[in-house]
């Protein structure tokens, strides 16, 4: 079904950055934002369940930043 599928998508583009040498911001492990009923959490998500709130996309913001900090130049 359609979370095999997601898990299946996920596996595939968290593997690839090994391979291809750029980085992914896998927000999908936290609880609030990856989790199979995520979207239905209207503190995270907007009632389409897939747009992120503002509170969604601060926590995105908060991987998204500890990404870029990882670089080195």
């Amino acid at each position: 079904g359609y979370e095999a599928k997601r898990q299946a998508l996920n596996t595939l583009i968290t593997s690839m950055p090994q391979d291809n040498n750029f980085k992914v911001v896998n927000f999908g492990q936290d609880a609030n934002l990856g989790s199979t009923m995520a979207y239905a959490n209207t503190t995270y998500f907007s009632a389409d369940g897939i747009h992120p709130t503002v509170t969604g996309y601060k926590l995105i913001a908060k991987y998204v930043a500890n990404v870029i900090k990882s670089f080195t130049w």
